[in-house]
């Protein structure tokens, strides 16, 4: 009796040594399908290096683990059946150490979410055709070797000759599962390979349409599957395709993104238990770069308040920061909800570089790019144009356009090549009383600060050239008397001396001059026409104080 259990025990231990020779060997591509287990993934790493912090997003596992209870391997493991084919001891059936492998391949297609309930067993061929299952059924294990996702499978004795697993839970896409099977028939034991090919079908699959970039993050939109139930949205990180929402919508939000970073995002369906997928995915993706549109500084203007930026709306954006650079670094001078923006601190003369970005609206991340060449304004208002002079008793009255924003005026006239001041005025006018008459002065007007002591516009540096002048005489009548033409004019207020002219052969001619508002042409020659007009001069008689009519007033003279 020693002898016989001795003998079983060797058999078996043989048996058990052929078993591990003959199990196919798994290539490392698909072991690690079939041993998918559920690991802890890190954060989200986008394919561009991020500028600010690392985006944080809750990663349950990944997309070949999604859904998975269990790990696979494990899952089919719900009796050990191993057991099962030791109901006798081998040697009492005079068992050999003989044994055969046989195996065979099945192809069968099934919808998502389909139960596949499949029989096996062998058939004995007695050399004119195949039996039926004339084989003792012992026991069977299996291993899957393609397909993503979990499912769960369980085999059973059907019959002492035939096996019949059960596999639920399936994806769409294909799976290769393989059952190991073994027989015995006198004695001998055969194992039979039996490899299962399912093709999964399910829904169409469902492709992202676009993205936005929000306030919020990434907006992810795609278009509605039929018979869609849920979706599963994942990103693809450093250890792959990593889930991130579940959602009954057509869009999610991710918060988790840095400005300037691509992303590449793909959207699967799902189950309503989310245990399965019931469609397809595309694997390559849908990349996008999470950046605002750049803002621009469409409006830069220098008022009495500082400089007035008017802003480029962004859509979807909700706040902005401004900066100007201050050497080599772009320094912030705050922030603003809207479209404007107001440089209170800046000084008067001094030219600075300015530029903007959208800013999320807790400040903090920037969503957009920005223009690293910035807008160049210097602090001045716009600059004054004299429109025009006025003379008069009191001086030359100067007149120029009013500037926005101006709060004062400062009023010069050169004097040499030296520009000096006459006065400051908030209106837009100012009269030079010391103008003299007669003399070309050239001016210009510069915008002052309220409190004069800053100057807020450039100012024209060539000027504005004037002369002043009195009223110009007008000839109101002539008399002829035998001693000559009498001829009279208007007095002209501040007016100390005339000159009297009449036309020769086209030119004017000097005929005197007077202090009187008369003069008597003593060399006219009866019978002949004559133009004269008049002109102001100074006392001295070295300088015209007023303009003159250049077509004159014609008289003929005639003796008494």
């Amino acid at each position: 009796m020693r002898k016989r259990t001795m003998k079983a025990l060797s058999l078996v231990l043989a048996l058990l040594l052929m078993l591990a020779v003959l199990v196919p060997a798994i290539p490392a591509a698909e072991a690690e399908d079939a041993a998918v287990t559920a690991e802890k993934v890190s954060e989200i790493q986008p394919e561009a290096e991020p500028e600010d912090e690392q985006p944080i997003v809750k990663e349950e596992a990944e997309l070949a683990d999604t859904g998975a209870e269990a790990d696979i391997a494990e899952e089919g493991a719900v009796t050990d059946l191993a057991g099962e084919g030791a109901q006798a001891d081998l040697a009492d059936v005079g068992a050999t150490t003989t044994t055969n492998t046989l195996n065979s391949t099945h192809s069968i297609t099934v919808a998502s979410g389909d139960t596949v309930a499949y029989e096996f067993g062998v058939r004995r061929w007695n050399g004119y055709s195949y039996l039926t299952y004339m084989f003792q059924y012992q026991y069977s294990n299996y291993a899957v070797y393609e397909g993503t996702g979990s499912c769960s499978v369980s085999i059973v004795k059907n019959t002492n000759h035939s096996g019949k697993y059960t596999i639920t839970g399936l994806n769409v896409g294909k799976r290769r599962i393989v059952c190991r099977t073994v027989y015995l028939e006198n004695g001998k034991y055969f194992y039979h390979n039996i490899t299962l090919n399912i093709t999964v079908t399910g829904l169409a699959t469902p492709r992202i349409s676009s993205c936005e970039s929000l306030d919020s993050g990434v907006k992810i939109n795609w278009g509605a599957v039929p018979g869609a139930v849920k979706y599963r949205v994942f990103y693809k990180g450093a250890n792959g395709w990593t889930r991130m929402y579940d959602t009954t919508n057509t869009y999610v939000i991710n918060p988790s993104v840095n400005s300037g970073a691509t992303y590449t995002f793909t959207v699967r369906c799902l189950n309503a238990a989310g245990n399965f997928f019931t469609s397809d995915f595309e694997p390559n993706g849908y990349r996008y770069t999470y950046n605002m549109a750049t803002p621009r500084l469409t409006g830069i203007v220098s008022t009495s308040a500082g400089v007035k930026f008017t802003i480029s709306a962004v859509p979807n954006a909700k706040k902005y920061r401004v900066f100007y650079k201050d050497g080599n670094n772009w320094r912030g001078l705050g922030d603003t909800t809207t479209t404007s923006f107001t440089h209170k601190d800046a000084v008067f003369g001094r030219t600075y570089l300015y530029t903007v970005r959208c800013l999320k609206s807790d400040g903090s991340k920037f969503l957009s790019a920005y223009n690293n060449t910035g807008w160049t304004h210097t602090n001045y208002l716009g600059t004054p144009s004299i429109t025009g002079f006025t003379d008069s008793v009191s001086g030359t009255t100067v007149k120029w356009n009013a500037v926005s924003y101006a709060e004062k005026y400062r009023v010069f006239y050169k004097n040499g090549n030296t520009w000096t001041r006459l006065g400051d005025t908030k209106s837009t006018s100012f009269i030079d009383r010391t103008a003299p008459v007669g003399v070309t002065r050239t001016y210009t007007v510069r915008c002052l600060n309220n409190a004069a002591n800053a100057f807020t516009s450039s100012y024209n540096n060539t000027g504005w050239n004037h002369m002043r002048y009195l009223g110009t005489p007008r000839i109101t009548g002539f008399t002829n008397y035998s001693t000559g033409t009498r001829i009279k004019w208007g007095a002209i207020t501040g007016a100390e001396k005339y000159r009297v002219y009449y036309k020769k052969n086209g030119s004017w001619t000097r005929l005197g001059d007077t202090t009187s508002t008369s003069f008597v042409h003593t060399d006219a020659k009866p019978g002949v026409t004559y133009t004269y007009t008049v002109r102001c001069i100074n006392k001295e008689a070295n300088r015209f104080t007023s303009s003159f009519y250049g077509t004159g007033w014609t008289h003929t003279y005639y003796r008494p």
